[in-house]
C-alpha cells in the first residue's frame, strides 16, 4: 500500500513574526491568556465601539456571531442582522456598520475586495439576493444588485473572492455561481452565472493525474455532475500560474472535491475527485479503524497545496480529525492526524481552516490545532468552556481570532532562544583564530559572525563574550562607553550593509546596497530587519543587553537599546517607501536623482543603479520626509492646477505616513523585546537628566526633522484645502491618516516622558501641542459630518469631548467607551461634559451601571443639588434627604430653601429610615418650614421697607423675624396677630446662641410702648375701656380665647419694666403708665409682682 509522506505541512514563518509583531496593541497592555509548549494565545484591545455595539447581544448571550479577517487586512464581524468592517492594522479604527438583510446572518455571505484605492464589500442572502458596495468605507449604500437564478429549495452557504471584479458563491445543493462586475468609471455592471460545463463536454480534454492511492486502481465514474449534489463547504482559488489568464478553482463538498479552470469565456471542469477514498486508505491496515462515516469540513491553499480537513468516524465510534495536503492533480502529499487526546472531553474537533503564506492552523469552537512545522511538533491551545471562537485567519502577517471574552487575539510562538544555526547575516568573512584583541569592535563583529554560524561556535562565540565582559568590567564606565558604541558600530553595518551575493555589488563598492530589482530590494530590506533581530538575540544570549547605557546620537542621548530599535524603525521606513515606490515612480525617481546628485558620486558605483545606492543607506531615511516636502513645494510654486497640486499633496502625504506610521508600530511593537517600557532606575535617573535630549528620531523638534516636516506637511494640507473642492473625502482621510502619525508621536513621547517622571515646562509644551494638532485635525472631520472616521481619532487619542459630541444619545456606544477607557476617566468627563453642556435630564438618565460613579462624582465634586436629584432617581431616599438637607441651609434665598426642604421631608416620608429618627428629622424640618412661613407672612409694607422680595429675599432666622414682626420702625402698624406670630417664633429660637427669656421680655416691652402716647398722655376719667384697646391687652384677650393661663403666659410687670427697651424709652419710672398698667393687671386678672415660685 502506498505511504504518503509526512512533509512539514506549515513552516512557521509568519507566526514567528507575529511574535514581535503588536500592531494593535495601544493603550492597554496586551495579556495572554491560553498558552501551550510553544504557543500563545494574546488578547490585544478591545474592539472598537461600533464593533461592540453589533456584539452587545452576544455578550449577553442571546445572539452568535461570526467573523472573517481577509488578506487585505479587514476584519468583518456579523450577528443578529448587523455587520462591521474595519481594517484592523490601520490607525484610528474607522468602523463601517451595516444592516443586513433579514436572513444574512454569518460572515460566510460576506466577502470583501480591493480594488485600487477603494475596499468593495460583497453580500449574498440565503435566497440568493446579491448586494455589491463599491466603496464601503465612503458610503454603505448598494452600488449594484442581481439576483442568482437558483434552484428551488435551494440555499446560499457562502461567499468566495477570487479577484476585485470575480466573486463565487456555494449553495446547500451543491451549486457554484459566479458573480462577475464590470467596472465602467463611477458605474458598476454585476452579472451572474451558474458554473457548469460548457455545451461541448464536460468530459474534453479532461487530464486526470490521479495515483492508485486516490482510487484504488478503479474506473472513474462514468457521468460528472456540475453540481456537487451535497453542500458546497469551501472554495478555494489558485489565481492564473500558467500565464494563460485561466484561473483553477476547487469546490469542496462534504465526501468530494471539484477542480475547475475557469477563464473569461469558458468553464471546464479537470477532476471530481471522492474524499472517502483517503480515508478507506489511511486506516486500512488497521482493522480497528475502519471509517463508517467520513466529512470534509474545510479547505484552503498554502505554499501552492490544497489542504483539506476531514474528520472521520470509525466503527469503535472513534472521532478523528487529519489534514491532508493535496497538489493540483490531486496527489497526496502530506496526511497529519489530530491527536484526540488534545480534545477536552466530549469536545467537538476543529471545523475550520486559516492559511496565509506557509502557514495552516484548524480550530473549532473552543481549540486552535496547528500541524507540525519544520522547527516544532504538532501543538494545540484550548480556551475556556464560557469562552468562544467565532473566526479565525490571516492577514498582516499575523493569525488572529475573535473571541467573546477576548475580542481580537493574536496566535503568536512563545518567546524561545533563537537557535544558533542559522545563516550567515550580512557580509561575513571567515573569522579568524580566536583571540582577545584591543578591538573591541573587531571582537563583537567576530563573535556575532561565529554566532550566526554554526551551533558547534556557541562554546568560542561564549569565550569571546567572557573576555569582552571582563575588559569592560576592568575598565569601569569608560569601557561601558565603548561597549555602547561598538554595539551601535556594528548595528549600522548591518542596516547600511550590501548583498554581496548580488554579483552587480561584487563589483561595486563594498559599501553600498542591493539590487534595481524591486523584489530583490524588498527582499534585501527584510533581510536586514531579521539579520538585526538576530544580533538582538545575540546581545541578549551574551549577556551584553542588561549593560548598555546610553549612546549619543547626532545631537541626541538615547538609550543604546533606544538606538538600536531606531535602526530598525529605519529599515521599515525604507520598506514602506519601497512598497510606495511602484505607485508614484516618477515622483520618487526625480527624488532620488536629485538627492544622490547632491550627496553621492555615481561614478564610482557604475554596476548599480541610483535606486540601488538609494536604499542601500537606510540610516539616512529619516531625510527622505523633508526631501519630499521640498520636493512637492518646488512642484506647487509652478502654479499647477488644482487637481493636479491636490494629487501631488495627497501622493506626499501618502508616502510620508506609510513611512513614519510603519516605524513608529515598529517601535511599539519591540517595546516588550528591548524593555522600552521598564528601563533601571540608574538609567531612568540619566535620562530625566538629559530632559528634552532624549528624544526619538521621530520627535526631534528642530528644523527639517521629521516632526518639523510632517507638521509643516499637514499646514500645507489644510493651506490647499481648496484645491480638494472636488474630491473632499480624499481630503479628509489624508488630513486624518497625517494627522494619526503627527499625533501618534506626541502620544509616544509623552508617555514615555511620564515612564521616567520627567515633567518640566517642555512636557507641559508638548501636551498643549499635542492638544492643538487635536483638535486643529478632528474637528474639521466632525464637522464635516465623517463621524465614524472622527470617532476612530478620538477613540485612539482620548479625545472624549468629540467621542461625546458624537454619542452622547448613544448609550450602549458611552458604555463601551466606558470600558474601554476605564483607568483614563473617561466617566467622569462624561458626567462633567453633561453638565458643562447643561444636558442634566442626559446626566439624571445614565445607565444603571454607572449610577454609582455618579454618586461618587456629583458628591465629591461639590454638586449636591444634581446629586440629591440622583438619588431620588436610584431611590436613594435617606441619600437624598441627608443632602437636601443640607442643601438647604446653604441657600441664599427663602423660596429655594423652601423647596429643597419640602422636597427633603418628600424624601424623608419614602425612605427606610426607623420611626424615632425619621420623627425626629421630620420635627425639624417642620421646624424649618414654620420659620419660612412666618417670614412669607410678614405684612406687604414690613417686606417692603425690609426690602425682602420673596423671589430673593435671603431666609431669616427667627430672632430676624421677630424683630420685623414687633419693632415700631419696621412694623409701626402691628397689631395683636403679628406680636402673637412673634411669640410663636420663640419656640423656634436656639437657647445656645440667645436669651430666650430675655427675648421674650423685649416682645411685651415692645407691645406696652406700641402704646406710648395713651399710657403718658390720656386723661380719661374711666381710663379701662382705652385700657382694653391697647396692643398689650388684645394680645392678652387673644391668648386668651385660644385657652392660655395669662398668669403664666403673661410675664411679671417688673420683668418687663427692667427690659433694655423700657429703661431707654423711660416708662419705668412714669406714674402714669405704672398705674395703667397695674389696672389693666387686675382688669386681665393678673397680678404685677412676681411670685416665689416665679423667682
Amino acid at each position: 500500500m502506498y505511504t504518503p509522506r509526512r512533509e512539514a505541512v506549515t513552516p512557521r514563518r509568519s507566526l514567528r513574526s507575529a511574535s514581535t509583531a503588536r500592531g494593535l496593541r495601544t493603550a492597554k497592555a496586551s495579556r495572554i491568556f491560553s498558552q501551550s509548549d510553544f504557543y500563545c494565545l494574546e488578547a490585544l484591545d478591545l474592539l472598537p465601539a461600533a464593533a461592540q455595539e453589533v456584539l452587545v447581544d452576544v455578550r449577553h448571550g442571546s445572539a452568535t456571531a461570526s467573523c472573517k479577517f481577509t488578506e487585505s487586512g479587514h476584519c468583518v464581524v456579523v450577528s443578529k442582522g448587523r455587520l462591521a468592517l474595519w481594517h484592523i492594522s490601520q490607525k484610528p479604527h474607522s468602523v463601517r456598520t451595516l444592516t443586513l438583510p433579514d436572513d444574512l446572518s454569518t460572515a460566510n455571505h460576506v466577502e470583501i475586495s480591493s480594488r485600487n484605492a477603494f475596499t468593495g464589500l460583497l453580500m449574498s442572502s440565503l435566497d440568493g439576493k446579491i448586494h455589491y458596495v463599491a466603496d464601503v468605507v465612503r458610503s454603505t449604500k448598494a452600488t449594484c444588485v442581481t439576483e442568482l437564478n437558483m434552484e428551488s429549495g435551494d440555499r446560499t452557504v457562502l461567499v468566495v473572492a477570487l479577484k476585485a471584479d470575480m466573486f463565487f458563491v456555494g449553495t446547500m445543493l451543491g451549486y457554484v455561481y459566479v458573480v462577475r462586475l464590470d467596472f465602467q468609471g463611477h458605474s458598476v455592471g454585476i452579472e451572474s452565472e451558474k458554473l457548469q460545463v460548457n455545451s461541448q463536454g464536460m468530459i474534453a480534454g479532461l487530464g486526470r493525474r490521479v495515483s492508485s492511492f486516490l482510487f484504488g486502481g478503479g474506473t472513474p465514474s462514468q457521468e460528472i455532475h456540475s453540481s456537487l449534489g451535497e453542500r458546497v463547504q469551501a472554495i478555494s482559488c489558485l489565481k492564473d500560474i500558467d500565464g494563460d489568464g485561466a484561473h483553477t478553482v476547487f469546490v469542496l463538498g462534504e465526501t468530494k472535491i471539484q477542480s475547475w479552470k475557469i477563464n473569461n469565456t469558458e468553464n471546464k471542469m479537470v477532476s471530481d475527485f471522492s474524499t472517502a477514498s483517503i480515508a478507506q486508505n489511511l486506516f486500512s491496515a488497521d482493522s480497528d479503524k475502519n471509517v463508517q462515516q467520513l466529512t470534509a469540513l474545510d479547505m484552503v491553499i498554502s505554499c501552492n497545496r490544497l489542504f483539506v480537513l476531514l474528520s472521520t468516524l470509525t466503527e469503535l465510534n472513534e472521532r478523528i480529525s487529519c489534514l491532508v495536503g493535496l497538489d493540483e492533480s490531486m496527489e497526496v502529499l502530506s496526511v497529519e492526524m489530530l491527536d484526540s487526546n488534545q480534545l477536552h472531553a466530549g469536545e467537538t474537533e476543529p471545523n475550520h481552516l486559516s492559511a496565509f503564506n506557509d502557514d495552516v492552523i484548524a480550530h473549532g469552537s473552543h481549540i486552535i490545532w496547528i500541524p507540525s512545522g519544520f522547527s516544532k511538533p504538532a501543538d494545540s491551545l484550548k480556551i475556556a468552556p464560557s469562552d468562544v471562537i467565532f473566526g479565525a485567519g490571516f492577514c498582516q502577517e499575523k493569525m488572529f481570532l475573535l473571541t467573546k471574552n477576548h475580542s481580537i487575539v493574536c496566535l503568536n510562538e512563545r518567546e524561545s532562544p533563537m537557535p544558533l544555526k542559522l545563516a550567515t547575516p550580512f557580509s561575513a568573512k571567515k573569522p579568524k583564530p580566536i583571540r582577545l584583541r584591543a578591538d573591541f569592535l573587531e571582537q563583537l563583529r567576530e563573535a556575532f559572525v561565529l554566532y550566526c554560524q554554526k551551533e558547534d561556535n556557541k562554546t568560542n562565540v561564549m569565550t569571546i563574550a567572557s573576555d569582552l565582559h571582563s575588559a569592560v568590567e576592568r575598565a569601569g564606565p569608560t569601557m561601558s562607553s565603548v561597549l555602547d558604541a561598538a554595539v551601535i558600530s556594528l548595528s549600522l553595518e548591518i542596516i547600511d550593509d550590501a548583498p554581496h551575493s548580488d554579483p552587480r555589488w561584487a563589483e561595486a563598492s563594498s559599501s553600498v546596497l542591493s539590487s534595481s530589482s524591486a523584489v530583490i530590494i524588498f527582499e534585501h530590506l527584510r533581510s536586514k530587519i531579521q539579520v538585526h533581530d538576530l544580533f538582538l538575540q545575540f546581545l541578549s544570549d551574551a549577556g551584553f543587553l542588561p549593560h548598555l547605557r546610553v549612546v549619543g546620537v547626532d545631537d541626541r542621548r538615547l538609550p543604546t537599546v533606544f538606538a538600536l530599535c531606531e535602526h530598525q524603525e529605519k529599515v521599515v521606513a525604507a520598506i514602506e517607501l519601497r512598497k510606495k515606490h511602484n505607485e508614484h515612480v516618477e515622483l520618487i525617481d526625480s527624488l532620488l536623482d536629485r538627492v544622490l546628485d547632491e550627496h553621492v558620486n555615481l561614478s564610482q558605483h557604475s554596476s548599480v543603479t541610483a535606486v540601488d545606492l538609494f536604499y542601500k543607506n537606510v540610516s539616512s531615511v529619516h531625510l527622505v520626509a523633508s526631501w519630499i516636502f521640498d520636493e512637492q513645494r518646488n512642484r506647487l510654486n509652478t502654479r499647477l492646477a488644482p487637481e493636479e497640486a491636490s494629487v501631488l499633496i495627497e501622493t506626499a502625504c501618502s508616502i510620508q505616513k506609510v513611512m513614519i506610521d510603519g516605524a513608529l508600530a515598529h517601535r511599539e511593537a519591540k517595546a516588550g523585546q528591548l524593555g522600552l517600557g521598564a528601563l533601571p532606575p540608574t538609567l531612568t535617573a540619566e535620562l530625566k537628566a538629559l530632559g528634552p535630549r532624549f528624544a526619538f528620531w521621530t520627535d526631534i523638534e528642530v528644523d527639517g526633522s521629521i516632526r518639523d516636516t510632517l507638521t509643516k506637511q499637514l499646514m500645507l494640507l489644510i493651506e490647499y484645502r481648496q484645491a480638494f473642492a472636488d474630491s473632499e473625502s480624499i481630503y479628509y482621510w489624508t488630513l486624518a491618516g497625517l494627522a494619526d502619525v503627527v499625533l501618534t508621536s506626541y502620544m509616544q513621547q509623552i508617555e514615555l516622558y511620564k515612564k521616567i517622571d520627567f515633567d518640566d515646562p517642555f512636557v507641559d509644551q508638548l501636551r498643549k501641542k499635542f492638544s492643538q494638532g487635536k483638535q486643529m485635525t478632528i474637528m474639521p472631520i466632525v464637522d464635516h459630518g465623517l463621524d465614524d472616521l472622527a470617532a476612530s481619532l478620538a477613540e485612539k487619542y482620548r479625545e472624549f469631548a468629540v467621542l461625546m459630541r458624537l454619542f452622547a444619545d448613544d448609550k450602549q456606544r458611552l458604555c463601551n467607551y466606558a470600558e474601554q477607557y476605564e483607568d483614563e476617566g473617561f466617566v467622569d468627563f462624561m458626567f462633567q461634559w453633561y453638565i458643562d453642556e447643561g444636558f442634566i435630564d442626559k446626566l439624571l438618565d445614565v445607565p444603571d451601571e454607572f449610577c454609582a460613579r455618579l454618586t461618587d462624582f456629583l458628591d465629591s465634586n461639590s454638586y449636591p443639588q444634581l446629586a440629591s436629584l440622583h438619588h431620588i432617581r436610584t431611590r436613594s431616599f435617606d441619600r437624598a434627604h441627608d443632602v437636601l438637607s443640607g442643601l438647604a441651609t446653604e441657600k441664599d434665598t427663602v423660596s429655594e430653601k423652601k423647596t429643597l426642604l419640602s422636597i427633603a421631608k418628600i424624601a424623608l416620608f419614602a425612605s427606610d429610615k426607623e420611626v424615632d429618627e425619621r420623627d425626629e428629622k421630620l420635627d425639624y424640618i417642620d421646624s424649618q418650614l414654620d420659620v419660612i412661613l412666618h417670614q412669607e407672612n410678614l405684612p406687604d409694607d414690613v417686606k417692603e421697607r425690609a426690602s425682602l422680595n420673596l423671589d430673593s429675599a435671603p431666609p431669616l432666622n427667627p430672632l430676624q423675624l421677630i424683630d420685623l414682626y414687633t419693632k415700631e420702625e419696621v412694623n409701626p402698624s402691628a397689631g395683636e396677630l403679628d406680636f402673637r406670630k412673634a411669640q410663636d417664633l420663640v419656640g423656634y429660637l436656639d437657647s445656645d446662641k440667645c436669651d430666650v427669656t430675655q427675648v421674650i421680655f423685649s416682645i411685651w416691652s415692645r407691645a406696652l410702648l406700641r402704646d406710648k402716647t395713651f399710657w403718658t398722655s390720656t386723661d380719661a376719667p374711666e381710663p379701662l375701656e382705652l385700657i382694653r384697646q391697647t396692643v398689650f391687652y388684645r394680645i392678652c384677650k387673644l391668648a386668651s380665647l385660644h385657652g392660655l393661663d395669662l398668669q403664666s403666659y403673661v410675664p411679671p410687670l417688673e420683668r418687663i419694666l427692667h427690659t433694655e427697651e423700657m429703661e431707654e424709652s423711660g416708662m419705668a419710672d412714669n406714674e402714669k403708665f405704672l398705674y395703667l398698667v397695674r389696672v389693666m393687671y387686675d382688669d386681665l386678672g393678673m397680678t404685677t409682682t412676681t411670685t416665689d415660685d416665679e423667682d
